[in-house]
């Protein structure tokens, strides 16, 4: 019995963790191209200052981080 919710948490846990993985970047591209007004104006002006030393779009952005968390990702696995 033990070992059947056991498998049934991670397999849980793999769900949320896949659909995190998706809706994450999406979010944040939406939010800080399109409905910056969302968030706290505070943050608003960090991200702002953030974005203009930055020389891509927050589109090109998060492709690149997710290309390198992947990459690191399978760095991992093949050592």
């Amino acid at each position: 019995m033990s070992k059947w919710w056991n498998g049934t948490f991670f397999r849980f846990l793999r769900y949320i963790s896949m659909l995190l993985t998706v809706a994450l970047p999406s979010i944040y591209i939406a939010i800080v191209s399109n409905h910056f007004e969302v968030l706290p104006i505070d943050l608003v002006f960090s991200l702002k200052a953030s974005l203009e030393n930055i020389p891509f779009d927050p589109l090109i952005e998060a492709l690149f981080m997710i290309i390198v968390l992947e990459l690191l990702r399978e760095a991992a696995l093949r050592l």
